[in-house]
């Protein structure tokens, strides 16, 4: 190891970068149980050491409560499922915590411990729950995200109680992994599952509405841009060279400038394969930003040339600041560095069949880590371009700007602003030197363990020549972050 002298003056400024824009940007939404067959529980077969006196499988209709893990004295164990309806988030918000509130019904069946697993419904838009239907609750796809709730605290002695004590731990894992689903949309349901061990009684919609289980939820709420292909030659095609059995007519390398249309994968027919370039000027996201959700939206320009099946890569060009591509230059496209993330684009649909279509199936996968891995870049900066690179199999043509400008590619980004604070040492006994014990090879002249105050500078690791370890402390002051603040960097 070497032992050179690391004696630095520091300038200690801590730069923190957040995902929120002011404490405002964080929103809370409550949903409470709005339907009876919104809570149920349903018998499960009783583990070792345990009765079941009920049907397993059955749902308990029109009970003025819910149990936890047990009916009672741990016996007659059962699942509690619970669907909270029309969830008004934005897709792609960042969750930042969610717990559901619980008001005591009644202390009698008290039974500890009470240890309860919490799972949700891996379901675009999970259903109520169906009362006749034999395992209508254990029977529905889980998330493999799971919460444990050791339960616990006095005032679960207390009928009416709704505290800390009767919140679940944060279910902002279960939640994201939800609301991600390709399909889950705004509005939708979020149903989750509750199993486990001992027993705590609390109120349901058939026992008292108003008191109802509560899910609540504070997230972040993304921002969107959208950018249009706006020159010529920022949306071009390269020929590549065929795969067999496909053949290539055109020179490889070479760029289809001023072409009316742009085809994904081949020309037509599987053959003469091509790369496409998009280069989306004037991204103004603020470095740092994280991105939650990125697509590109076409539109059909023909038909005539579809050809399945249809998939594409995409990947970016990793660059600072891509340059419009130069139609003159053999291979400006398949040449340029490219991100390691990437995404696959299984195009399907039946609006391909319709010219002028500019609908969901016309839209990439989701190309957020792409698009992330550009703007994190140390020298890209807002305002600089970010261009994405497609290639693939079969056959799709949509518009480019040569051919309508107006419906070229657009990029749509959805993200989260960040807010950058610098805050400096600004007292004498914020930023400290310890001298601590020396290693092997090493020498301590110091007393162990005093502090050096006044000292002009700080030295990181050693005092000098290896010799004299000490430890370095630095304390930064009023750091004004809203609670649950997302650091991005620092």
């Amino acid at each position: 190891m070497n032992n050179t002298l690391l004696k630095r003056k520091l300038l200690a400024v801590i730069v923190i970068f957040v995902a929120v824009l002011t404490a405002q940007a964080q929103k809370t939404i409550s949903v409470r149980i709005s339907e009876a067959d919104d809570d149920q529980e349903e018998w499960l077969n009783a583990k070792s050491g345990q009765t079941q006196s009920k049907t397993v499988g059955s749902l308990d209709p029109g009970s003025s409560d819910l149990e936890f893990g047990t009916e009672a004295s741990g016996n007659d164990p059962q699942m509690v499922g619970m669907r909270f309806n029309k969830i008004q988030i934005p897709k792609g918000s960042i969750i930042l915590s969610a717990y559901i509130q619980f008001t005591v019904d009644a202390i009698g069946k008290n039974n500890d411990p009470c240890n309860i697993f919490i799972k949700g419904e891996q379901s675009d838009s999970s259903l109520i729950f169906n009362t006749s239907s034999a395992f209508n609750i254990t029977s529905r796809s889980k998330t493999s995200d799971s919460v444990l709730w050791n339960v616990s605290g006095s005032t679960w002695g207390t009928v009416g109680a709704a505290t800390a004590d009767q919140r679940t731990p944060n279910l902002k894992a279960i939640i994201e992994r939800i609301m991600n689903r390709q399909g889950w949309k705004q509005g939708n349901p979020l149903t989750f599952f509750m199993y486990g061990t001992g027993t705590r009684e609390v109120e349901s919609f058939d026992g008292d509405a108003p008191k109802a289980p509560l899910l609540v939820i504070t997230y972040i709420e993304p921002q969107t841009l959208n950018v249009r292909i706006s020159s010529i030659d920022d949306d071009q095609e390269e020929w590549l060279p065929a795969v067999s059995p496909n053949t290539q007519s055109k020179t490889v390398g070479a760029l289809d400038g001023g072409s009316s249309d742009l085809e994904f994968g081949t020309e037509a027919s599987g053959n003469d394969p091509q790369m496409v370039g998009l280069r989306f000027n004037n991204i103004n996201i603020p470095k740092g930003s994280v991105i939650t959700n990125a697509y590109v939206q076409f539109t059909v320009d023909a038909i005539g040339k579809n050809n399945d099946p249809c998939k594409i890569i995409l990947k970016g060009e990793a660059s600072d600041s891509s340059k419009i591509f130069d139609i003159a230059v053999s291979k400006n496209i398949s040449s340029r560095a490219k991100t390691q993330d990437s995404a696959i684009w299984d195009v399907k649909g039946s609006t391909w069949a319709t010219v002028g279509a500019a609908t969901p199936d016309q839209r990439t996968a989701n190309i957020k880590n792409i698009v992330q891995s550009i703007i994190n870049r140390n020298g890209w900066k807002t305002g600089n371009p970010v261009t994405i690179l497609m290639t693939g199999t079969g056959t799709r043509e949509v518009e480019s700007f040569d051919g309508d400008a107006p419906k070229a590619p657009l990029l749509v980004i959805e993200y989260i602003p960040v807010k950058t604070m610098s805050i400096r040492v600004n007292a004498a006994d914020d930023d400290q030197e310890e001298w601590i014990s020396a290693v092997s090879g090493q020498t301590q002249a110091k007393t162990v363990g005093n502090l050096d105050p006044g000292s002009s500078d700080l030295e990181l690791g050693t005092e000098s020549t290896g010799n004299d370890p000490q430890m370095v402390g630095i304390r930064f002051n009023s750091i004004n972050l809203p609670q649950g603040a997302i650091v991005q960097n620092a």
